[in-house]
Formats: structure tokens, C-alpha cells, sequence
């Protein structure tokens, strides 16, 4: 009986992908869509895409008509941690008394760690003038941080 229902599975399996349509292997590997930035670009076009930037800087034009805007954007590329001997350190570990009973102690040298972060990321400006894009720069930036 088992062996009956499997086979009927099988064949009606087979039937039912016989009867799917092929999809067409150019739209199966069709590239994603880059997200692009052009000048002329409105700030409602470009916080669609890329989301609204961490930091936005007033800016001083000669023009009082014009509204200057700087959009900053900031995405971290990379982050590693190390961990580095600081300076060297003396500590007493065992104190001893001579015959005399004079007592002293031996010092060890012991090494002090600490974790050292790297951050870099990459920065985008852009210059909006009136609600449009002007111009863009973009440049990376690393940080370093100590626990």
C-alpha cells in the first residue's frame, strides 16, 4: 500500500511541475538595481533611497533667495579589535625575610592589556541648495577607541 501512495505522489508531483510555466533565466538573474545619486536629485528622492542622513549642517550662501544644506552620511565599512600590551608593571608577588629578619619583597614584571577597537567608516556629503543635490564628496574616516 505505501509503495502504491508513493508512486501515485511521484507521478502526480511529476504532472504538477510538467504543467509549471519556465521562467525565463534572464529575469532569474536579473542584477538588483544600484542606488544612484545624480545632481538635480530632490531631498525627498534621495531620503527614499538611501534614509535620512545622521547629520544635516546649515550653510551660508552669498544668494539670501538660497536655502544651503550639508547631508551627512555615515556607514561603518569595518570595525576590529586588538589587544595590546600597555606599559609594563612591578608588582610585588612575594615577600621573603633573611636571616636578620629583615624582610623584602621580589617584584615580577607582569604586562597590562588592553582592547583596542577600530572603526572605519565611509563618509558622504552632499550639498543641497533648495531642496537639490549640487554636489557630492565622499571619503573614509577611522576612529580608535581603548577599554
Amino acid at each position: 500500500m505505501r509503495l502504491r501512495l508513493t508512486a501515485v505522489l511521484c507521478l502526480l508531483l511529476n504532472a504538477a511541475l510538467a504543467a509549471e510555466p519556465a521562467t525565463a533565466p534572464a529575469a532569474a538573474e536579473a542584477p538588483a538595481k544600484k542606488k544612484v545619486i545624480e545632481p538635480g536629485m530632490n531631498g525627498d528622492e534621495i531620503a527614499r533611497l538611501f534614509g535620512r542622513p545622521v547629520e544635516i549642517k546649515p550653510m551660508k550662501t552669498d544668494d539670501a533667495a538660497a536655502k544651503a544644506e550639508q547631508w551627512i552620511y555615515r556607514r561603518k565599512l569595518k570595525e576590529t579589535t586588538s589587544s595590546s600590551a600597555a606599559a609594563p608593571n612591578a608588582m610585588p608577588t612575594v615577600s621573603l625575610s633573611d636571616a636578620n629578619n629583615a624582610a623584602y619583597q621580589i617584584h615580577v614584571p607582569t604586562a597590562q592589556y588592553r582592547i583596542q577597537r577600530i572603526t572605519t567608516y565611509q563618509v558622504t556629503a552632499l550639498l543641497m541648495v533648495n531642496g537639490r543635490l549640487e554636489a557630492a564628496k565622499q571619503w573614509t574616516e577611522r576612529t580608535e577607541d581603548y577599554d
